[in-house]
């Protein structure tokens, strides 16, 4: 019976705010996009926010909808109410040293709401403006940076799939080498 408790609880509060990522990879000089909704409801004239830190407890809040910024963030960060019941995180110009645990989250009385994010930037090969001479891998491969391979091989149609499956080998051959 306890277990059935935990599991409603734990549905209730990821209903109250989801973010379309959880783990980020991104290479040096890329850019973090994070898309979130929440329960309108209850939240909409709630400050939304973006902290950074292991714990949820005392991580540092970098920016949030009520336009603080930190001081070092100012001219490449940027959070943002998109929409009734959704929110945008956007982060240019990554760095090494952006890597790490940050938060977002929902001011609320008593707790706030917060969904942890790991962000893992590399000096990877930025494999996007390799293939820039072949348009049709750039974009797959842009979709794919952007929002995932699993988003990117939802939308594409049936009639599509042959064509993506052989730019999917040579992106990832190209990877590989």
């Amino acid at each position: 019976m306890r277990v059935f408790y935990l599991l409603l609880f734990s549905q209730a509060v990821s209903a109250q705010l989801q973010c379309d990522k959880t783990i980020i990879r991104a290479t040096i000089g890329r850019t973090l996009n994070l898309a979130c909704t929440f329960d309108a409801n209850r939240y909409r004239f709630s400050r939304k926010y973006w902290c950074a830190g292991e714990s949820r407890s005392t991580c540092e809040i970098l920016m949030d909808t009520d336009g603080f910024t930190k001081a070092q963030l100012r001219s490449r960060a940027r959070i943002a109410e998109t929409g009734f019941k959704n929110f945008h995180i956007q982060i240019t110009g990554l760095q090494l040293s952006d890597t790490g645990v940050y938060w977002v989250g929902i001011e609320k009385v008593y707790a706030d709401i917060m969904v942890k994010i790991q962000l893992e930037v590399t000096e990877g090969k930025d494999l996007c403006s390799q293939l820039h001479k072949k348009k049709t891998l750039f974009y797959i491969c842009f979709y794919i940076m952007s929002n995932g391979p699993i988003e990117m091989l939802q939308k594409w149609s049936n009639r599509n799939a042959p064509k993506l499956k052989k730019n999917l080998d040579l992106i990832f051959k190209y990877l590989l080498h």
